[in-house]
């Protein structure tokens, strides 16, 4: 995490992490300008506050903070792509089921993207991608003869099917 400075202050049994991020804050300068024009708010963005109270390195606990976004890249990955919704729940048995088809979806998708990873194609991207891709299954009622056949519209569709099948 290079670019990045921190400073810590003793603060209520713990320590108060202030940290500045230039490449955030000229992501979010860029993002706030273009819907917002209030000079003093903007002058903050780039800095982030951190409490802990452990007995973590501040670069340990610096790294841990920016790593969570990779837990909320995945579980906006879970919602979105895959089409999983909000569920009302309440017996635990259901709950541990629907928490169960999250963590299985997102690692079907990122596993999908692991495997994509050579052809610059995201595991999200590679979904979007098939979606309007099917198979389907023939059989000759006179002779019992089956067949399958994988019906795509695109090259790229095609691409990532056969990637995918032989990875399986």
């Amino acid at each position: 995490m290079k670019n990045i400075s921190c400073s810590s202050i003793d603060y209520l049994q713990g320590k108060l992490l202030v940290i500045f991020n230039p490449s955030m804050e000229a992501l979010k300068k860029a993002h706030y300008y273009e819907h917002y024009s209030n000079e003093d708010i903007a002058r903050y963005l780039g800095y982030s506050l951190i409490y802990h109270n452990t007995s973590l390195s501040q670069e340990d606990v610096v790294k841990k903070y920016y790593d969570k976004d990779s837990v909320e890249r995945a579980f906006k990955q879970v919602k979105g792509v895959p089409g999983l919704r909000p569920v009302r729940v309440w017996l635990r048995s259901h709950i541990e089921g629907h928490v169960k088809m999250c963590y299985l979806a997102y690692a079907v998708l990122s596993y999908l993207g692991y495997i994509m990873e050579k052809n610059n194609i995201s595991g999200s991207d590679a979904l979007d991608m098939i979606r309007t891709g099917y198979r389907v299954y023939l059989e000759d009622g006179k002779s019992g003869f089956r067949w399958e056949k994988l019906v795509t519209e695109s090259a790229m569709q095609k691409k990532i099917m056969d990637v995918v099948i032989k990875k399986t």
